[in-house]
């Protein structure tokens, strides 16, 4: 099933979100984002897991950070912006950045939307797997990549959650709770330990449907506390692409865009990594 993409920009303005920055595809996006990076220069000392990572470092940073981009996001795109952006600068990086999208994109939307009306009793050992106390630290290591500490997979975080939101879109379709939360309560409890807790907070969706546009479309908010432009922004973002695209094709809707709202959207000039 094709997934249509609504083109109306009058219906986007309607959302509300005129004060935000409004891209067509990520390529733009990152584009734009950089220009408004570099107008933000700062020095600071950050600690990675505990450790001191960066000393008096300079860096780019935007500070409650909020932008849409209206088109879904192949992986072809995702791998070119990352590799515009000095993420992949190998062939062998590149190999192995696509073989992470797309084995991080199948899990993430096998543990979505597993259980949901009319899935395969073919996807259940798949998730045997994952859930293999023997083999999760080895799919932590492949779905963080060269992480150490780790706390958490977003493919755990998201078990299950298109099952309470098809519950709530049977009592409201145009429902302001449909929200799945990637950062947990208990996760605040480490935020001062060495320890890797989510940068993403959560993913919110919306359906509407405007008096002049006779088709239901879906937006997806996507709040973040944390996200470095070089290294997982592409992916972090392409990852939401492919959510929002298979839930249009479930609730059968019209793929709106994406709203991206951060804390806090970094670029170190040194490129270390921060979280």
């Amino acid at each position: 099933m094709e997934i249509s993409v609504s083109r109306n920009l009058h219906t986007i303005i309607n959302y509300g979100v005129r004060t935000m920055r409004i891209f067509e595809t990520l390529t733009e996006a990152s584009s734009e984002i950089k220009r408004d990076l570099s107008k933000s220069r700062g020095t600071s000392t950050h600690l990675v897991q505990g450790q001191i990572a960066i000393e008096d470092a300079d860096y780019y940073e935007l500070i409650g950070y909020s932008y849409m981009i209206l088109n879904p996001i192949p992986q072809e795109e995702a791998v070119r912006v990352s590799r515009e952006l000095g993420y992949i600068s190998s062939q062998e990086e590149e190999d192995e950045y696509i073989q992470f999208l797309a084995e991080e994109s199948r899990l993430r939307k096998l543990s979505f939307f597993y259980s949901a009306k009319g899935e395969s009793d073919s996807d259940i050992p798949d998730f045997a797997e994952f859930f293999n106390p023997s083999n999760l630290s080895d799919l932590h290591h492949r779905s963080l990549r060269k992480v150490q500490n780790l706390g958490y997979s977003y493919s755990e975080r998201l078990f299950c959650g298109y099952r309470y939101i098809e519950e709530e879109l049977k009592r409201d379709r145009y429902s302001r709770r449909l929200f799945v939360p990637v950062f947990w309560p208990s996760d605040f409890q480490h935020i001062h330990e060495a320890v890797r807790v989510p940068c993403t907070l959560g993913y919110q969706f919306l359906i509407r449907r405007r008096s002049h546009y006779i088709a239901d479309h879906a937006t997806l908010i996507y709040y973040m506390r944390s996200n470095d432009l070089t290294r997982f922004w592409a992916s972090d973002l392409y990852f939401a692409s492919e959510l929002l695209t298979e839930f249009c094709r479930r609730t059968k809707t019209e793929y709106s865009g994406i709203i991206h709202s951060v804390s806090s959207l970094h670029s170190w000039i040194g490129n270390e990594e921060i979280y």
